[in-house]
């Protein structure tokens, strides 16, 4: 069985679109936004932006990232106090 990849357009802002995983008709995709994925509000015409399993792993990641991206920026701004009282 081949599974087909799916690809969404980008947004003019340049965040990627997501497609919904069951397309009402074979020759349209429907596409949303990052935002829209469980959000409590169904967008996908099947619902699945708002399945359950989905919106848990969806969270997991979403706050996964968030405490990565703040040890990272926080790590950067330590580094940089330090160069900053050398060259001082």
């Amino acid at each position: 069985m081949r599974v087909a990849c799916i690809e969404c357009p980008r947004t003019s802002d340049g965040r990627q679109l997501f497609p919904c995983v069951t397309p009402p008709d074979a020759d349209v995709v429907v596409c949303i936004d990052e935002h829209a994925l469980c959000d409590d509000v169904v967008h996908c015409p099947n619902g699945e932006d708002e399945d359950a399993t989905i919106c848990m792993f969806h969270r997991l990641v979403c706050s996964s990232l968030t405490r990565v991206y703040a040890g990272l920026a926080e790590k950067t701004a330590h580094q940089t106090r330090g160069q900053n009282s050398v060259r001082s």
